[in-house]
C-alpha cells in the first residue's frame, strides 16, 4: 500500500480550483486498495479532525506547522508526500531533511518559491495543470513537470437544463486579476441583459466576508513573497442588471441559471477550471487570450484576443444571440470537454507519479 499525505494550508471544500482539484484527485486515489490518504491543514478549517468526502483531515497550528507537522509525519510514515500554496516551503525542506519524496503541484504563476534542484525547497516531482505551466517552470528553473489536468466532477457541476433557456452572463470571482472590472463595464454598457457575480477566495475571507490579512500573509510568508499589507483588488458595486451571490458547494445550481460564462481574466490563468465545466454543461463559453485559459477556449469557447477591450466582448455576446451561433458553441465546448477530460485517464496519470 501506498501511503500518500497532503499538507497545505489550505483545502477543500473552498471554492478555489487549487484546493477543489487536489481533492478530486486524491478522493478518486482513496478509493482504491493500493492507497491510503492523509491530509494535513490549519487547524481552522471546518472538517479538521473529521473527514471530508471520505478523507480524512487533521489540523495543524499555522504558528507551530513545523514541529506539529513532523510529529504527524512520524505517526503516519508516508510514502510520498504532496504539496502546492501555503506551507509548501516547510514541506518541501522538511521532505528534503528527512528524506522523503515530495511532490509540489504548481497552479498559479508566478511562483516565487526557488524550487531548483540545488535549492532546499527541491520537490522530488512537479505536477502542473497545463501546457502553459509546463513551460513556465522548465524556463524558469530547468525542470521537467507532469501535466495532470484538474479533473471536473461531473455530479458535482452538471445542471442537466438546456443553457439557452438560462438567464444569466456569468462571472466567477470578481476579482480585478480575473477580469472584474472589465466585466463590469460589460454590464454597465448592456442594461438590457441579465448578468451574474459569484463571490471567491472564501479559503482568505473572514467570516464576514472580507480578506483575512492573516490568511494573506500565510501565503506570502509561504512562497517568501514580502507582506505590506496587500489584499487582492476586487471590484464591488456592480450596476443594477447584476446579480451577486455567495459561493456555494452545489456549483450545478449557478449553472442552472447561466446563459454564457465570461473569463475575462487579465493576469496568467494556468488552466481555469471553470471553463471545463461550463463546457460540461454545453454552457458557451468566452475567455481572454491569457495563460493555459487560452488553449482551452481556443478549443472549445470563444477567445477574445483584445481581452482588456469591453466592446469586443459585447460584441461576442451579442453575436450569441443568435440561436444558430449559441447551439455550435454549446457543442463545440461539449466535444471537447469530452476529448479532455477522461477521468480515469487523469487518475492514472497521478497514480504513476505517486508510484515513481
Amino acid at each position: 500500500m501506498t501511503k500518500v499525505m497532503y499538507i497545505s494550508g489550505t483545502y477543500a471544500p473552498s471554492f478555489g480550483g487549487a484546493e477543489i482539484s487536489i481533492h478530486t484527485l486524491l478522493k478518486n486515489i482513496s478509493r482504491k486498495k493500493e492507497f491510503e490518504v492523509e491530509v494535513l491543514t490549519n487547524v481552522q478549517h471546518p472538517k479538521a479532525n473529521l473527514e471530508y468526502e471520505g478523507i480524512p483531515i487533521k489540523g495543524v497550528n499555522h504558528e507551530n506547522r513545523g514541529r506539529d507537522i513532523v510529529d504527524r509525519i512520524i505517526l503516519f510514515k508516508p510514502d510520498v508526500i504532496i504539496t502546492q500554496l501555503i506551507w509548501s516551503d516547510i514541506v518541501l525542506e522538511i521532505c528534503n531533511r528527512l528524506s522523503i519524496p515530495s511532490i509540489l503541484r504548481i497552479g498559479s504563476v508566478p511562483f516565487n518559491l526557488d524550487i531548483s534542484k540545488k535549492s532546499s525547497y527541491a520537490p522530488s516531482e512537479i505536477i502542473v495543470p497545463s501546457d502553459f505551466v509546463r513551460d513556465y517552470v522548465r524556463d524558469t528553473w530547468e525542470r521537467e513537470s507532469v501535466v495532470i489536468p484538474p479533473q471536473i466532477n461531473v455530479n458535482r457541476v452538471l445542471a442537466n437544463k438546456d443553457p439557452s433557456e438560462n438567464r444569466y452572463i456569468t462571472l466567477f470571482n470578481p476579482l480585478v486579476k480575473k477580469g472584474g472590472q472589465i466585466f463590469y463595464n460589460i454590464a454597465k454598457s448592456m442594461p438590457e441583459y441579465n448578468f451574474c457575480v459569484v463571490k471567491g477566495w472564501d479559503m482568505l475571507k473572514d467570516r464576514d466576508g472580507n480578506f483575512d490579512d492573516s490568511k494573506i500573509e500565510q501565503i506570502c510568508e509561504s512562497l517568501r513573497i514580502p507582506y505590506n499589507g496587500q489584499r487582492p483588488k476586487t471590484v464591488n458595486n456592480f450596476p443594477l442588471n447584476v446579480k451577486v451571490i455567495e459561493p456555494i458547494d452545489d456549483v450545478n445550481q449557478i449553472y442552472a441559471q447561466t446563459r454564457i460564462l465570461c473569463v475575462p481574466s487579465i493576469c496568467q490563468e494556468t488552466f481555469s477550471r471553470t471553463t471545463m465545466e461550463g463546457f460540461a454543461n454545453k454552457i458557451p463559453v468566452i475567455g481572454s487570450n491569457v495563460g493555459g485559459l487560452a488553449k482551452n477556449v481556443r478549443e472549445g469557447g470563444i477567445i477574445v484576443y483584445d481581452y482588456t477591450n469591453p466592446d469586443e466582448w459585447i460584441k461576442t455576446v451579442k453575436m450569441l444571440d443568435e440561436s444558430s451561433k449559441y447551439s455550435e458553441y454549446s457543442e463545440k465546448g461539449f466535444d471537447y470537454f469530452k476529448r479532455e477530460q477522461n477521468s480515469d485517464e487523469i487518475t492514472m496519470k497521478f497514480e504513476r507519479v505517486l508510484k515513481s
